[in-house]
């Protein structure tokens, strides 16, 4: 399915004269009816919660995380739980035959989907609490999962719906990865904890990388005292981050226009934010 709208041009079309083919095409400013968002980061750091301000009808995809009481208040979010990679495939393909059911696609997390291709490629299931490295995999299998995830995330982001990916953290360029020429430089890095290659193509495929954290800020706050009174403390209050900003030990990423400056993070940030920013507007 192509990712722009098609719209039969005014102007007069050259047939290649070998060939009869045409070439399709729109302005760039028509852009695309949908996009790729992907957020990574610690567990409880505000990804479902972010998820669940994006336009609805929507349908979570929960794949074992079990994590939705944070948008238990949104009317507009459905969830499906998914408990192994073909129970994966069938919603799958019920969204690709029912795109007009729903506006946003929530996958809660892509990590996990990837220990579900694990289990489909090993034969084994994972143990409660053991992980993936419970499975002994192969450098084969790997590669198996790797092919699977990477097709898994093309489908999924063909559909014509806003595809929203969550997932947890992964620090690249560490021990486990391969040794360096001597004259290359490795710089540590933290992005969407998946096999390199399907997070590469997922990076790739996203209009929006964002990574999650919780800082703690001093803020003032008014307490009340005996005889109705108040006084004014300072206590430390929990914020809610998203890292989009240009970071060269994060991924992050979000595709707007030239002259929009992007802030290095977002506080309690929703989906209205994030679509400001990607269509130029400024407060």
């Amino acid at each position: 399915m192509s990712p722009v709208r098609k719209r039969k041009s005014r102007r007069a079309r050259r047939k290649p004269a070998e060939t009869g083919g045409r070439l399709n095409r729109v302005p760039v400013s028509e852009g695309y009816d949908h996009r790729v968002y992907t957020f990574y980061g610690r567990t409880s750091t505000g990804k479902t919660t972010l998820s669940g301000s994006f336009p609805g009808p929507a349908i979570l995809l929960d794949f074992g995380d079990r994590g939705m009481e944070s948008i238990a208040d949104r009317d507009h979010v459905e969830v499906s739980h998914i408990d192994s990679w073909g129970e994966f495939e069938s919603a799958f393909w019920y969204l690709h035959q029912h795109p007009d059911e729903f506006a946003t696609v929530i996958i809660d997390t892509i990590t996990e989907l990837q220990h579900l291709a694990v289990e489909k490629v090993t034969g084994r299931k994972i143990k409660p609490g053991g992980g993936v490295e419970s499975l002994s995999v192969t450098l084969n299998q790997w590669g198996d999962v790797s092919s699977m995830m990477i097709a898994a995330i093309s489908s999924l982001c063909a559909l014509p719906l806003d595809m929203v990916f969550n997932a947890q953290e992964k620090f690249f360029g560490g021990e486990e990865d391969e040794e360096p020429d001597e004259d290359e430089e490795i710089i540590p890095r933290v992005g969407p904890n998946l096999v390199p290659s399907a997070a590469c193509h997922l990076e790739a495929m996203s209009s929006v990388i964002g990574y999650t954290f919780i800082r703690k800020v001093w803020k003032k706050r008014k307490v009340k005292k005996g005889g109705g009174r108040t006084r004014t403390v300072r206590k430390q209050v929990p914020e809610f981050c998203l890292r989009i900003g240009p970071d060269s030990n994060y991924s992050t990423k979000i595709r707007k226009p030239k002259h929009i400056e992007v802030p290095e993070v977002l506080v309690d940030c929703e989906y209205g934010d994030l679509l400001q920013i990607i269509k130029g507007e400024e407060d």
